[in-house]
């Protein structure tokens, strides 16, 4: 009886420790793929507020921080083409 109880109890630790560190694993891969796209999208914004609207993402998801990709990368080419605009009136177009 002693066996068995000592049997269960070891196979419950080793059961726990192993579900504890799935968890770790799993926590720090979902961190990392949610964390990753919110610095680059920091990194984007901040290069669009500096005027560089060139920046482009890559990558396509289909979720809410792929919405906020797509929404800066649709703004940043209309600033673009606005600044285009800007740039060629201004050749013929005297500032006043």
């Amino acid at each position: 009886m002693e066996r068995a109880r000592d049997s269960a109890i070891y196979s419950t630790i080793l059961t726990t420790i192993f579900m504890i560190l799935v968890g770790i694993v799993v926590s720090i891969i979902i961190g990392v793929r949610l964390t990753l796209p919110i610095h680059r999208l920091i990194n984007v914004s901040q290069a669009i507020s500096e005027g560089k609207f060139n920046h482009r993402f890559n990558e396509r998801r289909n979720d809410e921080i792929g919405s906020l990709m797509s929404a800066l990368d649709t703004m940043s080419a209309g600033l673009l083409r606005k600044e285009q605009v800007e740039k060629t009136f201004s050749r013929y177009v005297s500032p006043k």
